[in-house]
């Protein structure tokens, strides 16, 4: 992100979860509508998947890679230790 680097940022969190707060420019998922809407994705663009602490997105990567995504980041730690820019509703 630094880098300018086009990537999509997917958060998985829950509908509540994600009206908290997000990553501006997010995408909003939640893993268990993932499988089903994947397709809304673009495999040629690098995601990085993230949720409050890891384990949600660690299992929606390998959900992507699974489906032909090769290019498939986890937030190391969730959105916990996450000190970027935040959007709270």
């Amino acid at each position: 992100m630094k880098n300018n680097q086009r990537l999509v940022v997917l958060d998985v969190r829950t509908v509540s979860e994600y009206e908290t707060g997000h990553i501006p420019g997010s995408v909003h998922i939640p893993l268990g509508e993932l499988a089903a809407r994947h397709t809304e994705l673009n495999p040629n663009v690098p995601v990085v998947c993230v949720c409050s602490g890891g384990f949600r997105s660690l299992q929606a990567g390998q959900l992507l890679v699974a489906e032909g995504f090769d290019r498939v980041m986890n937030l190391e730690g969730g959105l916990v230790g996450y000190d970027g820019p935040w959007d709270p509703e």
